[in-house]
């Protein structure tokens, strides 16, 4: 009996240990059971890619032909008048500058967007132009007689012919100069026949008289020693010499041989080549630059390599009406006779208008017509068109801005017409969606009244 129940409780405890396992057992395998997809919780990786997959299909903003531009532009799609299917364009991702416009890094790489600094220095330009080379008018002489008469030989007969002071350039035969020759001799014999005669009152008087006679010779053009071969031969000349009053080259030959000529009648004009004019041709919207006293480098065409440095002496008052220039001269020496009249050669005339002003380079200039627009560079791909006053041109292609720009600001100088592309495109994109948004119905806020049925 004893037995029976120790067995019986055995198999009682058995019973319930394998009861409370199994209970254990099929616990531990349910929580490790995967739970339905439908039933699992969303993880902010998961989040991110459905934002993510949101993002890929951007709203369409409009539809439009590249290839025409703003005026394509379009609220559904459709034809372009091309022909071309429109194409979508999606709204942008990234925010836009206030009245600028956002470039991706990429695409602002590729499109060769280049800047520099507005920076602040001396307002210098140098101006390129043509010059002639001509001959300077107070080294021109004119040639007069003080007496009327016959030519007897023209020496200086040729236009460029070289003369010097003192040579003889005609002969002159003239009734009243052969009168005076007479009386000068006339004169010369009484002051001889009074020194003989001890008489010194009668010899100062003739003195004086030949003096007198001999010096009306002179002041008519007869040369000094002209007058005293007269004196020493006791002989009248019918044929007075007359010789140059200067040296250079013989010009403007108005008279021929055996020619009458009248008292103060120009006869030549000889030109004094030691120095000559330089006329330079400058166009008149340059004429801001220019002023007296400015540094001027010939280059004669005819002398390669030589520069010849001079400073502007005269700035003419007037234009040129045809080619709209004005002559900025100055003087040249030319002492080894290198240069002549009529050779032409490059100047250059450097000044300085400012000490100090806000340059940029030329190319950042956006020229519309009515308005000059700069794209100033704000950085992380954000450009911002500005309308800036443009002053003068400076030297190494940089140009004088007077408002608009500030100093150290960052200029587009290259790739800004792309920039101006796409800020007009986002331009006329603002405008459409204003325009759509303006002609969308108005929505009520109050609710509609429900409708009624007729009656059957």
């Amino acid at each position: 009996m004893k037995n029976v129940l120790i067995a019986v409780s055995a198999a009682i405890v058995f019973l319930l240990f394998g009861f409370v396992g199994g209970i254990w057992l099929t616990h531990s395998m349910t929580s490790r059971r995967p739970m339905p997809l439908n039933k699992m919780p969303t993880s902010a990786a998961h989040q991110r890619q459905k934002i993510a997959g949101t993002e890929k299909k951007p709203k369409i903003l409009y539809w439009w032909d590249p290839m025409l531009g703003p005026s394509s532009i379009s609220s559904k799609p459709g034809v372009s008048a091309m022909g071309m299917k429109l194409v979508p364009v999606y709204a942008p991702r990234h925010g836009m500058a206030s009245g600028g416009v956002v470039i991706n890094p990429v695409i602002e790489q590729d499109m060769g967007v280049q800047t520099a600094v507005a920076r602040f220095g001396p307002l210098i330009q140098t101006i390129r132009t043509v010059g002639y080379l001509r001959r300077a008018a107070p080294q021109i002489t004119r040639v007069v007689l003080r007496i009327s008469g016959y030519v007897g030989h023209l020496y200086a007969a040729t236009n460029g012919q070289s003369i010097h002071a003192g040579e003889t350039i005609l002969t002159l035969y003239s009734p009243k100069l052969l009168t005076d020759e007479r009386e000068m001799l006339s004169a010369y014999h009484l002051w001889q026949s009074a020194r003989g005669t001890g008489d010194q009152a009668a010899t100062t008087v003739e003195l004086r008289l030949f003096h007198a006679l001999a010096n009306r010779l002179i002041n008519l053009g007869v040369p000094a020693s002209e007058v005293r071969r007269i004196v020493l031969t006791n002989h009248g000349i019918k044929y007075l010499p007359f010789s140059s009053p200067a040296s250079g080259e013989v010009t403007h030959i108005l008279i021929r041989q055996r020619s009458y000529v009248q008292r103060d009648q120009p006869l030549m004009e000889i030109t004094n080549l030691s120095s000559l004019w330089i006329d330079a041709h400058v166009y008149d919207d340059q004429m801001a630059w220019v002023k007296t006293g400015d540094t001027m480098h010939v280059v004669p065409n005819s002398l390669p390599g030589r520069v010849l440095r001079t400073r502007v002496k005269f700035i003419s008052p007037s234009v040129n009406r045809v080619s709209h220039t004005v002559i900025v001269r100055g003087d040249l020496p030319n002492t080894d006779a290198d240069l002549r009249p009529g050779m032409t050669a490059t100047v250059y005339i450097k000044s300085r208008v400012h000490k100090a002003a806000i340059l940029i380079p030329r190319d950042a200039v956006i020229e519309t017509g009515t308005r000059n627009v700069v794209f100033i560079a704000e950085g992380h791909g954000h450009f911002h068109p500005v309308n800036v006053n443009v002053g003068l041109p400076a030297e190494h292609g940089m140009v004088e801005i007077l408002s608009g720009i500030e100093p150290r600001q960052r200029v587009v100088t290259s790739g800004e017409f792309l920039i101006n592309v796409e800020s007009q495109m986002r331009s006329a994109e603002h405008d459409f969606l204003s325009a759509k948004q303006t002609s969308a119905p108005k929505r009520d806020n109050v609710a509609a009244a429900p409708t009624t049925r007729p009656m059957p």
